[in-house]
């Protein structure tokens, strides 16, 4: 009776069993899912928008525009996924002072910051979280970030695909 029970048991355990590990494996391999719900939750479209137009409510307000996620070349350490994930991790620093771009400084100019403010905006180079033009993201995990990082390569792969969200 006992060899009976176990035999039919035996393929139900192994199914269970076999679900969480599974479950737990799969658990740190990060996914464009994830970088959806992770770049929402974590404030990314107040800056970068829904899309990653670079035209989140925030954007207008701030000195250095954000990334526009459509142009791999707008990626100022690198458009891949590790470079993506370190970013997020390490922030980025607002431009040194003198050093924008003509375009960046008329996007400044029609933001409304006075040449004053412009000029003046990165006397302070301290890294506090308030210093940066994109905050530190040390608290999410690494796969946190590696998730997120795919869901900006997603968004970044929509402009040619008629712009609908991955």
């Amino acid at each position: 009776m006992i060899d009976e029970l176990l035999t039919r048991s035996a393929p139900v355990a192994i199914i269970v069993l076999s679900t969480l590990l599974l479950h737990g494996c799969w658990s740190d391999i990060p996914t464009v899912q994830a970088g959806r719900e992770l770049y929402r939750a974590s404030g990314c479209a107040s800056c970068h928008g829904s899309r990653g137009h670079g035209d989140g409510p925030a954007a207008k307000t701030l000195l250095t525009p954000p990334t526009d996620f459509r142009e791999a070349s707008h990626f100022q350490w690198g458009a891949d996924e590790a470079a993506i994930a370190r970013t997020i991790l390490q922030g980025v620093a607002k431009v040194p002072r003198g050093s924008l771009t003509p375009k960046q400084f008329g996007a400044a100019i029609s933001n409304g910051f006075t040449p004053e403010q412009i000029t003046n905006a990165n006397e302070d180079s301290s890294s506090s979280h308030h210093q940066l033009a994109m905050p530190k993201f040390e608290h999410l995990t690494e796969t946190e970030r590696r998730s997120i990082a795919l869901y900006v390569i997603a968004l970044r792969a929509t402009k040619n695909s008629g712009g609908n969200e991955p």
